[in-house]
């Protein structure tokens, strides 16, 4: 990122309000539809990140014509905009020239698929680690 302006990439930062007590406790991600569509990632694949990450449950509420995303916890601010930056730098960016002009691809059949980012930018191909529970969430939905 840049605090430039005119800053080619820009996202969003994270709006997060906590409802709920005790153990029915939850971090709604309000914004993180607009933040998902600036990074070009479906929003399922940073809600299951962030819950992999903490070990707490996701998912997205839908009702009234709107989406709700929550992750179960209280979760500040800060804490989901770090976890959206370590996502952006793992699952977006390529690994050769950081820019997050990349796609995500699958290759492979069954136990031997591998997901991999495609930089449209500089041309590389970076392997995504196959041991992130993420990869399951992204080959499924690209099986589809």
């Amino acid at each position: 990122g840049s605090d430039d302006p005119f800053y080619r990439y820009q996202m969003d930062e994270i709006q997060v309000k906590v409802e709920g007590k005790g153990k029915m406790i939850k971090s709604h991600l309000i914004n993180l539809e607009k933040v998902a569509s600036q990074i070009e990632r479906p929003i399922e694949y940073i809600l299951s990140y962030i819950g992999t990450e903490i070990g707490a449950a996701s998912k997205i509420d839908k009702g009234n014509n709107q989406l709700k995303p929550w992750v179960g916890g209280e979760l500040t601010q800060k804490q989901t905009q770090e976890y959206i930056f370590k996502f952006v730098r793992n699952f977006v960016n390529c690994k050769k020239c950081n820019n997050p002009e990349t796609k995500c691809f699958i290759e492979g059949k069954k136990k031997n698929t591998t997901v991999h980012l495609q930089c449209a930018s500089c041309g590389n191909r970076s392997d995504l680690n196959s041991g992130h529970k993420l990869n399951k969430v992204i080959i499924n939905d690209l099986s589809k």
